[in-house]
């Protein structure tokens, strides 16, 4: 009797133990971004691209590229509890053995939302009017609740086609919360749609990009670490189709880009300065 009492016993305390596992609540995190203006964090972004380019329905290029690249993030003001003026500054090695830097700057808000866009002089009207669309249809605006695995949000914007008015969207999934490079990160997955109209624009001596839209399908997987605040590393695949027209010697081309595009990049140093 002592023994089935024992084995009784000893039953019910597993039974317990499965029902506390199984309602146990699944741990929170706060995405939020977080700026420290003493320091400046590095990173390495790799790309490889593969591209077809048609005018007037012709194959006129096909061909690879890979790209290498540095950049730095730091937070120039502390504008308020939630907002700050970030810099963004890049170089990529040429062929020719020469560097090549540009620089952005933009106000992003603690929930990741960016405004105020701004570019060096080096880069031009039309090409600062693609990186603010660029940048705001692809950085996540974060929920304002703490988050667990499996948790899902979308992001949206409205853009102006010749359609109409049309939505870019994209949706974030948490797949696990992970130990990455020496940091606690939420995962996340996303997938979406990102559409880019193309202002008037000097790709060459004789040619001026007259109008167009990029549409670019996404997917990819970021890594958040949330007591830093910001993603330290990053990988997407992604489809662009740009159709539009050119002019070239008082002629009108149509011309289609077809890309296979994939990117990475990650955190490999964090300045702190004096």
């Amino acid at each position: 009797m002592i023994k089935k009492a024992a084995k009784f016993n000893l039953i019910l305390f597993l039974i317990m133990i499965f029902l506390a596992a199984c309602t146990a609540e699944k741990k929170e995190v706060q995405l939020a971004c977080k700026f420290d203006p003493h320091k400046i964090y590095h990173f390495v972004y790799d790309s490889k691209v593969s591209s077809r380019m048609y005018e007037n329905d012709s194959l006129t290029y096909a061909g690879e590229q890979d790209h290498n690249l540095t950049y730095t993030r730091r937070a120039l003001e502390l504008l308020d509890d939630n907002r700050a003026r970030l810099l963004f500054e890049y170089a990529m090695k040429k062929d020719t053995g020469q560097t090549s830097t540009w620089s952005t700057a933009c106000i992003m808000q603690t929930n990741g939302g960016i405004s105020d866009f701004e570019t060096d002089s080096s880069i031009s009207y039309a090409a600062a009017e693609y990186y603010q669309n660029l940048f705001e249809q692809t950085s996540p605006v974060y929920p304002e609740e703490p988050v667990s695995e499996g948790y899902k949000w979308s992001h949206s914007v409205k853009v102006l086609v010749d359609e109409g008015r049309s939505d870019a969207n994209t949706t974030y999934t948490i797949k696990s919360l992970v130990r990455e490079g020496g940091f606690d990160c939420a995962v996340i997955e996303y997938q979406g749609n990102i559409l880019i109209p193309l202002g008037e624009e000097c790709p060459g001596e004789k040619a001026v990009i007259t109008g167009g839209m990029d549409r670019i399908e996404v997917e990819g997987v970021a890594y958040f670490a949330y007591k830093e605040g910001l993603v330290i590393r990053e990988e997407e695949n992604s489809h662009l189709v740009r159709e539009g027209t050119l002019r070239q010697d008082k002629e009108t081309i149509r011309f289609k880009i077809d890309e296979n595009r994939y990117y990475s990049s990650r955190l490999i140093d964090i300045e702190t300065m004096e």
